[in-house]
């Protein structure tokens, strides 16, 4: 746990000067729980900031948890169709 400590170290001071790959890697050890606390809210912040920064693979990411977020919410398409409905009734 130290090395993870002392990495995130600097990674912190990094990403205070804008470095993305350090905001990534911050990102990751929020969402992991690597040496912190796991904390989504930390670990979108940093990804985010990360992505306005250039990093393609935190873009890639915050995209990637947009989609599953979308499909999580939308309401699941009926199986069962009005002539499916119609047809049981007859039988």
């Amino acid at each position: 746990h130290a090395d993870a400590k002392e990495g995130l170290k600097w990674y912190r001071k990094a990403a205070k000067t804008g470095n993305a790959a350090a905001e990534f890697g911050l990102a990751l050890a929020y969402l992991h729980g690597t040496g912190v606390l796991q904390d989504s809210r930390q670990a979108a912040e940093w990804l985010q900031r990360a992505a306005r920064h250039g990093s393609v693979a935190a873009a890639g990411l915050l995209n990637q948890s947009a989609s599953e977020a979308e499909m999580a919410s939308s309401p699941a398409s009926p199986q069962t169709t009005e002539s499916d409905l119609a047809d049981s009734k007859q039988r």
